[in-house]
């Protein structure tokens, strides 16, 4: 049991920390679910009392403040929430480029905005009608509508002539071949889902926007350090819940700057820490106030002006935290969210329509390197794509892995050899009638004792240096040049190092 809760601390300090740590891998579909119940099935097994899973709103004191005040409307009235509709669009601009290679929040899975950060706003949405099933409003059934916005559709319209007038400039290549990224993950979902009853009566309807694609403070082409919070992404958040005639609450969430650059924290619209209740009754019949404005700052303390504040979503993270730890309080128990698993099987079973395996076209190569040398790989003169030309160790990645996953299994496949740290160097395009992205690794080896090159794959093989590569005629343009890259940024460090050591011993 301590040994659990230990992990769930390291598990939502991480969380807290960035969501980059927690991608879901490639999926297949109909896993989801059954990963989902293999977990309760082991939590309900053992003797640990909580499983949590971190999903801060339901933590969030202003989130917590709207459910309690609609539930004791629909406890007094007993009717239901008939309308719930949930915004939210993170500002992740991405140039074409990191849409290619990006392996936080990636899209070239084949997954997206859904499994980055939609999660959070499903479960806040089966969070709310817990408030219908526990007054007698719970449905038998729900119907989903869902449309997707694709990298394609997005670098149609926001791509080269636009980039370029922004200063932008992006490899040609990659608009040239833009038709790939129609299988890339969505930037963007926008659903409609309608709960019924037995009878098909409906109960309540749901809208979710949620966006990649939209406002975003991104002003500049080249990457920063901080590829997470610190590149122009700004939160612009809002849920609007309607319990019929009786009631209408909305939040709104919205920034016009990025923390880290705007440290003040502000609790107006467009500060970053705005969180706004907006709550309107029909006075006349619930005895409540007609209007009420409420901030966050008013139901707990924000510490607004304090510049030790951490932030509202990372305080309800470090309230569950807290709970878990001191006082036993769940806000999000695994048996909780059975309901946001279906739901988000059901959605990404419809966005994947327009995805199917063989669409699934990346490879991926190694440069190894041993002793300063490189290992070149000669195709089998029967081979049925590329015979008989120089290559490196490479392969297909498959519809259910990564591309570190897919580089580590190849390369075990073809040399025998076991690689460490691989480093991404680059991708290129490789235009047939098979159009595909191949990801281009480094690794070095200390020892090449185990090295066994496949016989079936390839006929010969040769360990070169920098100067030998332009001897082989039919090896990649771009694998010359990486070889020659890395060689002179050895060489260049090697300098460094005795000219250093040689003003060192001046000075002595």
């Amino acid at each position: 049991n301590s040994i659990l809760k230990v992990l769930f601390l390291f598990v939502l300090f991480l969380k807290s920390k960035s969501d980059r740590s927690f991608e879901l891998p490639p999926i297949i579909l109909h896993l989801l679910e059954e990963d989902y119940l293999s977990l309760v099935k082991k939590y309900q097994n053992s003797s640990t009392k909580m499983f949590e899973i971190q999903t801060q709103r339901r933590s969030h004191k202003g989130y917590q403040y709207v459910y309690n005040y609609v539930n004791d409307i629909v406890r007094k009235f007993h009717v239901p929430i008939t309308k719930i509709k949930i915004n939210h669009c993170d500002g992740n601009w991405n140039m074409p480029n990191e849409v290619i290679y990006r392996e936080n929040h990636p899209y070239k899975y084949g997954y997206g905005k859904l499994m980055h950060s939609g999660y959070h706003f499903l479960d806040l949405l089966t969070y709310f009608l817990e408030i219908n099933k526990e007054n007698g409003f719970g449905y038998d059934k729900k119907e989903i509508m869902i449309s997707d916005y694709r990298p394609d559709d997005f670098f149609t319209y926001f791509g080269k002539e636009f980039n370029e007038k922004l200063g932008f400039k992006e490899n040609d290549e990659i608009y040239n071949n833009i038709d790939l990224f129609k299988n890339f993950g969505e930037l963007d979902i926008s659903s409609l889902v309608t709960f019924k009853d037995k009878s098909d009566k409906i109960i309540t309807t749901a809208i979710l926007d949620l966006s990649q694609s939209g406002f975003s403070r991104r002003s500049w082409f080249e990457l920063p350090k901080d590829t997470y919070k610190g590149n122009g992404r700004v939160r612009h958040e809002s849920f609007e819940i309607t319990v019929g005639p009786l009631l209408n609450i909305k939040i709104l969430s919205f920034q016009s700057t990025e923390i880290s650059k705007n440290p003040k924290f502000g609790e107006d619209a467009g500060d970053l820490e705005h969180f706004e209740i907006q709550i309107y009754n029909n006075s006349d019949i619930t005895k409540n106030k007609p209007y009420e404005k409420l901030y966050l700052s008013e139901l707990e303390d924000t510490g607004t002006h304090n510049v030790q504040y951490i932030g509202q979503n990372e305080q309800a993270r470090m309230t569950a935290l807290d709970d878990f730890f001191y006082t036993g309080v769940s806000h999000s128990n695994i048996l909780s969210h059975k309901e946001t698993i279906s739901i988000m099987k059901e959605m990404e079973l419809l966005l994947s329509r327009r995805y199917h395996p063989s669409n699934f076209r990346f490879s991926v190569e190694a440069l190894i390197e041993f002793n300063g040398k490189y290992l070149l790989c000669k195709r089998s003169s029967t081979a049925k794509v590329a015979p008989g030309i120089w290559n490196i160790p490479a392969g297909k990645v498959q519809y259910i892995e990564g591309l570190e996953e897919a580089i580590f299994r190849e390369v075990k496949e073809e040399t025998n050899l076991e690689i460490v740290n691989p480093e991404y160097l680059s991708y290129h395009f490789i235009n047939n009638k098979d159009q595909r992205i191949v990801y281009t690794y480094y690794a070095k080896v200390e020892n090449i004792d185990d090295l066994i090159v496949d016989d079936t794959e390839f006929d010969d093989f040769s360990w070169v240096d920098a100067e030998q590569v332009e001897k082989y005629e039919t090896l990649a343009y771009y694998i010359k040049n990486e070889i020659k890259n890395i060689s002179k940024r050895k060489q260049e460090i090697n300098e460094n190092i005795g000219t250093s050591t040689s003003e060192s011993g001046e000075k002595s």
